[in-house]
């Protein structure tokens, strides 16, 4: 949470909106980006799970990163 919004309730509620809307948006594009990434391998196979499962992990990492890097204070 922001703590620079703390004492402006309106300003944080936009913030958690934004902060929640891009999210969303950008679990859409994670789990599309990965399904793209498997394409090639059987779903029903242990490689396409692998595949799946290796590009969330990465995927969220750099999500992680970015996130860390949004100044909050």
């Amino acid at each position: 949470m922001a703590k620079v919004y703390t004492t402006h309730k309106e300003l944080l509620a936009q913030y958690n909106a934004i902060l929640l809307d891009s999210q969303r948006g950008w679990l859409k594009y994670r789990d599309n980006q990965c399904r793209l990434e498997a394409f090639m391998a059987d779903e029903k196979s242990a490689v396409y799970a692998s595949l799946i499962d290796q590009c969330i992990s990465r995927i969220n990492r750099e999500r992680v990163a970015q996130l860390k890097s949004i100044p909050y204070e």
